[in-house]
């Protein structure tokens, strides 16, 4: 007997080579993963992503300057370097909030640090 439903594999999509999410989810990189747990702290995928997207450019950002700054005062140079593309409220409060976590996890001090070595 026909039906007129697509397969199985059909109805999943497409999935990223780099994560196996499917396209169009947002998946955060297991270090994200294991940075989130050492802050103690559990969040949705879609939410765990942005603020490892946050994380990422910051940790980029402070490794492109290559300035020995303790992680406060990096912290504080990325956010007003961030702020001079006029991001949304939201956006600097999503940034903020990663670079807490980021920090709380101890990861953020010592690749902050090192990044500029």
């Amino acid at each position: 007997m026909e039906t007129n439903e697509p397969a199985q594999e059909a109805q999943l999509g497409p999935k990223s080579l780099k994560t196996g999410a499917a396209i169009g989810e947002l998946k955060p990189k297991d270090a994200v993963r294991r940075i989130l747990t050492a802050a103690g702290v559990e969040l949705p995928d879609k939410e765990a992503f942005w603020l490892g997207y946050h994380m990422e450019r910051f940790v980029n950002h402070t490794r492109k300057h290559g300035e020995l700054l303790e992680f406060p005062v990096a912290v504080e140079s990325y956010i007003a370097f961030f702020k001079q593309g006029s991001p949304a409220d939201w956006q600097v409060e999503q940034l903020k909030q990663a670079l807490v976590l980021f920090g709380r996890s101890g990861v953020g001090r010592v690749k902050a640090l090192r990044a500029t070595r």
